[in-house]
């Protein structure tokens, strides 16, 4: 960034970067990837302020994706579709519960 207009460069994180969600030891790479993407804005906005260039991230809260189903039907194997859909029920609950507004986001809620 040499002309002086000002750029911006955006990750998308989680909020499973900065807060503990007890997503188990399976994950906690994830959680430290996107907590790198953290770090590295940060850094983009301490050394290249002065050239115009600021670093932002989106941590993202709860959101309803197909990721949360698959990584539920993976939990559950799959086995029987009705263990599955209450499973999922449950987990939406207690994802919604930590939501201040009630409810968890969708996918389009983030891309907005």
């Amino acid at each position: 960034q040499d002309g002086g207009g000002g750029s911006s460069v955006l990750f998308v994180s989680t909020i499973a970067a900065s807060v503990g969600l007890g997503l188990g030891p399976q994950r906690h790479g994830y959680a430290a990837g996107k907590a790198a993407a953290g770090t590295l804005t940060q850094r983009i906005g301490v050394e290249y302020a002065s050239r115009g260039l600021r670093g932002n991230v989106i941590e993202a809260g709860y959101i309803a994706s197909p990721l949360v189903q698959r990584a539920v039907n993976a939990a559950t194997g799959d086995a029987d579709a009705n263990s599955s859909t209450a499973i999922m029920e449950a987990v939406t609950a207690k994802r919604d519960g930590y939501v201040p507004r009630g409810t968890q986001g969708k996918p389009i809620d983030v891309a907005y």
